[in-house]
């Protein structure tokens, strides 16, 4: 629901700031997202859909995943080499993630979200994988990664001995 109108921010005419419009709406699992915006209220909708992707992924690249604020790296060129392995190591782990949901469902919570992301149960996969396999076999999974096609079965069977 959008409600109509504009109003400003501030107190009384001394400040002029931008017109907000808000829009309120109920999620699937019942909750209400409300977003204030200046511009259109459906743009402001998709934009906050792509800013929770963004966000979504540097939780996976720094605390739910890969550390990566660990590192402290301060030179840009380093920096840039490892965003983009890193990018490239997320990516590899949603894959894995997506194919281990196929062999094996992640469970849905009560609340109607699932218990683990596919990056989560992807990385979780992949390290059970390099634990428990022999080099021939992670080089098998790696190519297998490198496809277009998801993991085979025998070699995602690995990571659930």
């Amino acid at each position: 629901m959008i409600i109509k109108g504009c109003c400003r921010l501030g107190r009384g005419n001394e400040t002029r700031s931008a017109p907000v419009r808000l829009v309120v709406m109920r999620l699937a699992s019942g909750e209400l997202l409300a977003l204030a915006c200046s511009g259109r209220p459906r743009h402001a909708l998709a934009r906050y859909r792509q800013r929770w992707t963004i966000e979504t992924m540097f939780g996976n690249l720094k605390s739910k995943g890969f550390a990566l604020e660990a590192t402290h790296l301060t030179n840009p060129d380093k920096l840039a080499t490892l965003l983009a392995l890193l990018a490239f190591a997320l990516a590899l782990s949603v894959k894995t993630g997506v194919a281990t949901a196929h062999r094996h469902p992640i469970p849905i919570k009560k609340h109607g979200r699932r218990a683990r992301s596919l990056f989560a149960l992807g990385l979780h996969t992949q390290r059970k994988i390099f634990i428990a396999a022999s080099p021939a076999q992670v080089i098998a999974f790696l190519d297998q990664l490198f496809s277009p096609k998801l993991p085979i079965k025998a070699l995602l069977s690995l990571a659930f001995r």
